[in-house]
């Protein structure tokens, strides 16, 4: 979410402060592509963010919702949670999480909602583009029930040093969230 609104943003005051820096000319400069309006909506804890594009010609709405987990003592983003349903994926939700990179990826990561089973996830694969490290799969629908009833979750990973984290999220918001991405 941060990062398409700070990239708007971005392009945004980077093209007025352009605006302003230049001379007033006769010529007709050419027009910069449009970039496609975001709409943001809070539902508590969690974002989902809707922009509408053309796919194959057909006018579509993609939406995907989010959650960033923040470093307690620096306030930093640490973890990014999204879900969105892709196109070709019919009924089942997709959920990604972006991990810091300098995560042991052999053990993955241990997600658990409320005080119920532990679920060991799998990491995928390592970027720098964005620097994470990320966990991506189709959602039971058993899980996804278990997040809409669960009132938190927490995911657990291990960092270089064998250092254990636990990283604490919230569902308030979550139902309403994911009821609005179809």
């Amino acid at each position: 979410m941060r990062s398409i609104l700070g990239a708007l943003l971005a392009v945004a005051v980077s093209f007025a402060a352009n605006a302003q820096n230049q001379p007033a000319q006769n010529q007709t400069a050419p027009q910069a592509a449009e970039e496609p309006q975001v709409e943001v909506t809070t539902n508590q804890d969690w974002h989902v963010a809707c922009r509408d594009t053309e796919v194959d010609g057909k006018a579509e709405r993609l939406c995907q919702m989010q959650q960033t987990l923040e470093e307690v003592d620096s306030g930093e983003p640490f973890l990014r949670i999204t879900i969105h349903y892709p196109r070709d994926n019919g009924d089942r939700p997709v959920m990604r999480i972006f991990a810091p990179l300098g995560v042991l990826l052999r053990p993955g990561i241990v997600m658990q909602i409320d005080d119920g089973e532990e679920l060991r996830l799998p990491f995928q694969v390592c970027l720098g583009q964005p620097a994470a490290c990320i966990v991506e799969g189709a959602m039971e629908q058993d899980i996804v029930q278990l997040m809409k009833a669960g009132i938190s979750g927490e995911f657990r990973l291990s960092m270089v040093g064998n250092r254990q984290v636990e990283a604490p999220f919230s569902l308030k918001g979550f139902t309403k969230s994911i009821n609005s991405l179809k």
